[in-house]
Order: C-alpha cells, then sequence, then structure tokens
C-alpha cells in the first residue's frame, strides 16, 4: 500500500499533465482559428507566393530599414509595421508575391478600438463641423470596402517638407475605427494597377470580417474588386511621379537658380502642368527642356513649345506670320485646331515651324491645367474619417502655393 499511494500520486500528476496539454492544443487550434491569419490569401495567376523578409519591403521602398529609428521617416514606420505584423503583433499577418521585378506585400492586422477625445463643443453637445483634406484617391472597393492609394511622399524627420518616394502605399480598413476593432489592411507596391487588383481583389472580405468581435455590417460580399474609375487598368507599374523625378533631379546634378526654383516646385506638387508653369513664369526662355519634360507628363507638346521660344529668340529672321505661330505654340492649351484656321490661309511658314504644329495635341484640353470634367467628376478621394468623396479637381496657383478645393460637402 506505501508503494501504490506513490505511483498513484505519479500517476495523477501524469493525467493532469497530459489534460493539460490537451487542453492547449485544443485553445491553440480554436485561437488559431480565430486569427486572421487562417484566413487564405492566394497568389495571383503568374505570382509566386514568398514568405516575406526586410529585403523585400527595402527593395520596393528603395530603403534600408533602420529598426530603431521609429518616427524617423514615414516609409521607415511603414517598414516597421510589416516587421511587426511579421512577429505575430495585434494579430498580424504578412503576404508576399512576387513576379520578376515586381514586388506586392500585404498586411493585415487587428486593430484596437481608439476612443477619440470630445472637444469642449462636443462635451457641451454642440455640433462641431470641421473642413477635412482629402488624404489619397481611391483605387477601387472589394466587398464595398474602399482601398485608398496614399500621397507618395515620406515626411522626414529634420526636413521641412515631405520626400517624394518612388513606391505606392495603399490602405484600407474593414469597420469602423470610431465603433470598434478593426482590420487594417495595408499595400506596400512596386507593381500595377491590375496586379494590385487581383491581389485585393482575391480577399476574403467577409472572412476577414467574421474574425472580428464585432463584426462591421458595412461590407457587401461576393461584390468582389470594383475599380473606382471607368477604363481598364493598367497593367505595366507606373513610372517615376514627376515630384520625384524632380526631387531626384536636385539630388544628383546642379541647376541654376531659375530651374532649381522651379524643381522645387515640381517636387512639392505646386506645379504639374505646362499651364502651373506659365502662371509663376509666364516666359519659357531659360528652362531647360528635361524640367519641362516632367510636366503633363511630358511628351512632344512640351518639346514643341520648348523649341518654339527658342526658336523665336534665336536671332533668326522670321516673317510675321512665323513669328505669330511661334509665339502660339509657346502658350499653353494651344492645340493644332486653333491653329488650323490661320494655317488654311497658306501663308509662307517655314517647314520647322510647321514640324514643331504638328507636336502640339489636335485639340485643346477643357481648361488650362484641370483634368477634363468627365474625369474630375469620377475621380473619388478620402478623407480622414474614411468616407469617399468626389474631387472636382478645381486647383489653382497662387504665389507659387497650389490651392485645390475638394469635394463640396
Amino acid at each position: 500500500m506505501r508503494i501504490l499511494l506513490p505511483v498513484l500520486g505519479v500517476f495523477i500528476v501524469i493525467l493532469a499533465a497530459a489534460g493539460l496539454y490537451l487542453f492547449k492544443l485544443g485553445l491553440d487550434d480554436y485561437m488559431a482559428s480565430q486569427s486572421i491569419a487562417s484566413v487564405p490569401v492566394a497568389a495571383p495567376a503568374g505570382w509566386a507566393a514568398q514568405p516575406y523578409d526586410t529585403a523585400q519591403g527595402e527593395v520596393i521602398t528603395g530603403t534600408v530599414l533602420m529598426p530603431s529609428a521609429v518616427g524617423g521617416s514615414t516609409t521607415n514606420d511603414i517598414l516597421l509595421a510589416f516587421e511587426s505584423a511579421v512577429a505575430g503583433d495585434d494579430d498580424g499577418v504578412v503576404h508576399a508575391f512576387a513576379r520578376g521585378d515586381e514586388r506586392i506585400v500585404l498586411r493585415m492586422r487587428v486593430a484596437p478600438l481608439i476612443k477619440q477625445r470630445l472637444s469642449l463643443k462636443q462635451r457641451m453637445g454642440i455640433e462641431e463641423v470641421t473642413e477635412q483634406e482629402a488624404l489619397g484617391t481611391v483605387l477601387g472597393a472589394v466587398d464595398g470596402v474602399s482601398f485608398v492609394i496614399m500621397p507618395q511622399v515620406s515626411a522626414v524627420m529634420g526636413q521641412p517638407l515631405p520626400v517624394p518616394v518612388d513606391y505606392r502605399h495603399i490602405t484600407a480598413s474593414i469597420g469602423d475605427p470610431k465603433v470598434a476593432e478593426t482590420i487594417e489592411v495595408a499595400v506596400l507596391t512596386n507593381s500595377s494597377d491590375a496586379a494590385i487588383a487581383a491581389v485585393i481583389g482575391g480577399l476574403d472580405i467577409a472572412a476577414l470580417n467574421e474574425k472580428l468581435p464585432t463584426p462591421s455590417d458595412a461590407i457587401t460580399p461576393q461584390a468582389g474588386f470594383v475599380a473606382a474609375r471607368q477604363q481598364p487598368l493598367s497593367d505595366v507599374p507606373p513610372p517615376p511621379s514627376a515630384p520625384y523625378r524632380a526631387h531626384r533631379m536636385l539630388e544628383t546634378a546642379s541647376f541654376d537658380t531659375l530651374n532649381a526654383d522651379i524643381l522645387g516646385l515640381i517636387r512639392a506638387g505646386d506645379i504639374v502642368t505646362m499651364a502651373d508653369l506659365q502662371v509663376v513664369y509666364p516666359k519659357l526662355d531659360g528652362i531647360l527642356l528635361e524640367v519641362l519634360q516632367l510636366l503633363d507628363g511630358g511628351g512632344p507638346e512640351n518639346f514643341a513649345r520648348y523649341y518654339a521660344t527658342v526658336l523665336s529668340k534665336s536671332g533668326r529672321s522670321w516673317n510675321n506670320y512665323e513669328y505669330y505661330v511661334l509665339s502660339e505654340i509657346a502658350k499653353a492649351g494651344t492645340s493644332q485646331a486653333s491653329l488650323a484656321d490661320y494655317l488654311s490661309n497658306g501663308y509662307d511658314i517655314a517647314p520647322e515651324v510647321m514640324a514643331l504644329v504638328q507636336r502640339l495635341p489636335e485639340t485643346s484640353p477643357e481648361g488650362p491645367g484641370q483634368v477634363p470634367e468627365a474625369e474630375a467628376a469620377t475621380t473619388p478621394v478620402v478623407t480622414p474619417n474614411g468616407q469617399n468623396r468626389i474631387g472636382t479637381g478645381g486647383c489653382t496657383l497662387q504665389a507659387g502655393v497650389r490651392r485645390c478645393v475638394v469635394g463640396s460637402d
């Protein structure tokens, strides 16, 4: 009997340990099934799924991660967020996809509810209306959840202005962050709109929504990806933006004061079009062609306006007809159609001048420095409260500063 009691005690301990182990296994399985990591994310056709590592984020952003530099720059903080998700913080998960030199990395995490502090007016029951600035443009929606392309800039500690970047950061939120926990989705990529749509379009938004303690009723299951604009999505990665190219030019070469100032305004987004430039600097003489090629997507039109200015001031003896045509070519908004009646009179005009006319657009835009009305009316933007709003595209340049009014509510 004295021998049996210790044996029985050991047996009971073993049995309890086994029960605890089995309970833990069951709990782990349950917790895993409730995690957003349990929702599969498939690679699009032609893409390879890969485990995420730091190097992939660094390749996309062209920036080396500084683990200790929290708040050092927007780019570094984005990379740190991906590192945190890989570590499993806040029920986070990262999926990475590659095709040649193109990369798409997708991060998801459960974001806790953060109650916003009420202002004095709100505590007194007074409705407070504040005008909100647009944060980005909507690429499209998946099951009713908007995916927003954030501005391509990075705030850098110690620098007065944001620095343009050559990657795209796209964000979405499943649920309302003002009401309950949400699932944050972020995409970091150097790829095309079509490829991004293929990745996010494959997300099971409904399954992710069910992982929330308080599922959102704002999603529309089975709706799939719906592009914000009614036009085919490009399957080619976008070229570097004009602000980014201007930034790189200023970083890698020296320019005279005039061209350096113009490049600075392009880098800041204050000059976007040739019309913007001619508001600030009506004459094109002295401006380098490589600077003009940053505006309006570059192309033959800017080439024509540049060389029209060069030829008109070259000292060559132009007749009145040629000089008039050259001066018109140099103006923003002039098109082949606007010169057609004048040229139909059979005036003696040199072939090189006529060659510049052929480089102009066939018709004039609807307004100098503005997007066409049909396009502007369907360009969604997103505001800080997560609501979509329609941009009017109305921007003016005042004292070298681009001022835009977005929305009308």
